[in-house]
């Protein structure tokens, strides 16, 4: 379960980078 939640935050941290540089 450690890989899946560590997969999710990658994911959120990645799409709030995008946002920032729309």
């Amino acid at each position: 379960m450690f890989m899946v939640k560590a997969h999710i935050l990658l994911l959120f941290h990645i799409a709030q980078w995008i946002c920032s540089l729309s």
